[in-house]
């Protein structure tokens, strides 16, 4: 098997996810979406040319407006919303997608002097829970791990690109190999990463990306005292028929991206707020806004049936059933169409190993089960 894959960004398309099930490496070269990502993060500081293209030391005012920057496009959901062009190429429903990571690197004395500055927040440097959104300053190197270490129904693949050039030892470390070894989770030591073997040897400069299956084994690229880096990771769901909240409450649907107005209102209930009580023109069917719309007013039955009709996701009916407690009727409708979905979702678990930890999806039978429960 072919460990590593290059193509062009238009080459791109959903044949390609056989190869990344199979644990090929996919690098796409020369993409056009990091630079869109890089001129929006430039766009309100224009000091940040010297940090991304010499990655000399911003001020620490620079610092502070970078980081309020990629908060910013990371709670409006401007990250997937750029890339998704690559994500229809292999677009096929359902899909979810995070609001993507970024990872700023700088040396220990730069941290510890900003982290005494009155600039920035707590969550800045430690994220507030597990599934919540990650620090804006990655605080050290991740554990050596898999992005699930658990029974699960669903393909995910990340793609990982650095905001700058980088050199082989500056980019995410992968084992292919390992791919379908039972490894868990370990510490990131200089001894269990010799114990792994050499990770996979290649390079990404600026518009490069690596895409490669969330089970693979991988680990931070190598950390000096003086290291200074800012890369970014993109998180992709498929087959995945419920929120992903038990994985990461930042996920949503893909149609929620592709819709400005949908983004619009999605970025408001990730952060705690009600979604506008009307539905725009320009909306499209969200089952994640039909909820939130639900919890401040009660929708009537034939926006009910309408939900019923228009979503695919049992998941999504069973919540329904659990939040509106519409009538019993009702319940019989969502739980046929819940039958009726479940039968079109794919059998294959994409899952390489048998893992200890057995946290798992909430699966279609379980939420019709709870709707018959909710019926009686």
């Amino acid at each position: 098997m072919k460990k590593i894959m290059e193509i062009k960004e238009n080459e791109f398309s959903i044949n390609h996810i056989k190869n990344l099930s199979e644990g090929t490496l996919i690098i796409i070269r020369n993409s056009p979406t990091p630079h869109k990502l890089r001129n929006e993060l430039k766009k309100k500081n224009k000091n940040l040319n010297d940090f991304y293209l010499k990655k000399k030391k911003p001020s620490t005012k620079d610092i502070k407006k970078l980081t309020n920057r990629i908060k910013s496009l990371r709670d409006n959901y401007k990250i997937p919303y750029l890339f998704k062009e690559i994500i229809e190429k292999i677009h096929f429903k359902p899909i979810k997608i995070d609001n993507g990571i970024s990872r700023l690197v700088f040396d220990s004395k730069t941290l510890s002097d900003i982290e005494k500055c009155d600039f920035f927040e707590r969550e800045d440097f430690k994220r507030r829970s597990p599934d919540s959104n990650t620090e804006t300053f990655m605080p050290g190197s991740a554990n050596i791990h898999r992005d699930f270490n658990r029974p699960h129904d669903h393909l995910q693949i990340n793609f990982w690109f650095p905001m700058h050039d980088t050199s082989d030892e500056e980019v995410l470390r992968i084992w292919p190999d390992l791919y379908k070894e039972n490894i868990l989770d370990m510490p990131n030591s200089e001894e269990n990463i010799h114990s792994l073997g050499v990770p996979a040897q290649y390079q990404l400069n600026f518009g490069d990306i690596i895409v490669f299956h969330s089970e693979h084994i991988h680990t931070s690229p190598k950390r000096t005292s003086e290291t200074t880096r800012h890369t970014y990771e993109l998180r992709v769901a498929y087959d995945c028929h419920d929120d992903n909240n038990h994985y990461r409450s930042n996920f949503t649907d893909f149609k929620n991206i592709k819709n400005e107005k949908n983004r619009t209102q999605i970025s408001k209930i990730k952060k705690g707020l009600n979604p506008s009580k009307k539905k725009s023109k320009k909306e499209t069917f969200s089952e994640e806004i039909f909820l939130s719309r639900s919890k401040v007013k009660k929708p009537s039955r034939a926006n009910i049936k309408d939900f019923i009709s228009r979503t695919n996701s049992p998941y999504f009916l069973m919540r329904m059933v659990e939040e509106v407690k519409p009538k019993k009727d009702l319940i019989e409708l969502a739980i046929k169409k819940a039958e009726k979905e479940k039968n079109k979702i794919p059998k294959e678990k994409y899952l390489p190993v048998t893992y200890k930890n057995l946290r798992t999806q909430i699966k279609p039978s379980e939420s019709i089960e709870r709707m018959k429960r909710d019926k009686t």
